[in-house]
């Protein structure tokens, strides 16, 4: 079993008002009945001195299904490929926004072009006697 302090082990309590909240994250390594024991202590201000130590309070849980069984690759695996395929969509969408602003720039960029010689439709010799 693997249990890891969330909070501070030390809280102050002054008053018959105040509280002190202590928060672990347990897991188990395999499935079965594992055993939860506390201790809780009373010491005298910021020192060492014991005030009062009441005998260790003990739960017994069930352990149904520990984290790391034999299907959890599958769920890792499923969520590997969600979020690549999120990522990929993202990357994509991005991409058609770039290449979109860049085609967008460049024709107005680009300088502007007339007709070609040869091929233009006015009447440049009207003018001309004849």
């Amino acid at each position: 079993m693997r249990c890891t302090p969330l909070s501070s082990e030390r809280q102050n309590v002054i008053s018959k008002t105040d509280k002190a909240t202590w928060l672990w994250d347990v897991s188990a390594k395999k499935a079965g009945t594992v055993t939860l024991s506390v201790t809780v202590t009373a010491y005298y201000r910021d020192s060492d001195t014991v005030l009062l130590e009441q005998p260790p309070t003990t739960a017994h849980v069930e352990v149904a299904a520990p984290p790391g069984d034999r299907f959890a690759w599958v769920t890792q695996a499923w969520r590997w490929i969600s979020d690549a395929i999120t990522s990929l969509g993202g990357l994509a969408v991005s991409l058609t926004g770039v290449i979109t602003l860049a085609v967008i720039v460049g024709r107005r960029m680009s300088p502007a072009t007339g007709p070609e010689p040869g091929n233009d439709n006015t009447d440049a010799d009207s003018n001309t006697p004849p």
